[in-house]
C-alpha cells in the first residue's frame, strides 16, 4: 500500500511542475512492487534513481512539505 506521504510529496512534486502525472504513475508503481517484496522506499529516492528529480529538487520539496 502506498503511504498517503508519498502521494503528498508526489502531489507537491506535480504543483511545482517537477514531474509528468506519468513519471508519478511510474514511481508510485515501483514502490508499490518494492513494497510487496519487503523493500521499503520513499518516493523521492525513487524518482531520483528513475532520474525524474535530482537530489536538490527532492530536498526543496521536503522542506515546502514540512512547512505545510
Amino acid at each position: 500500500m502506498v503511504k498517503e506521504e508519498s502521494l503528498s510529496f508526489g502531489h507537491l512534486a506535480l504543483k511545482y511542475g517537477y514531474i509528468s502525472l506519468e513519471q508519478l504513475q511510474e514511481s508510485l508503481a515501483v514502490q508499490k512492487e518494492r513494497a510487496a517484496r519487503g523493500q521499503i522506499q520513499k518516493l523521492g529516492e525513487i524518482l531520483v534513481e528513475l532520474g525524474h528529480l535530482t537530489h536538490s529538487q527532492v530536498i526543496e520539496l521536503f522542506r515546502k512539505q514540512a512547512s505545510m
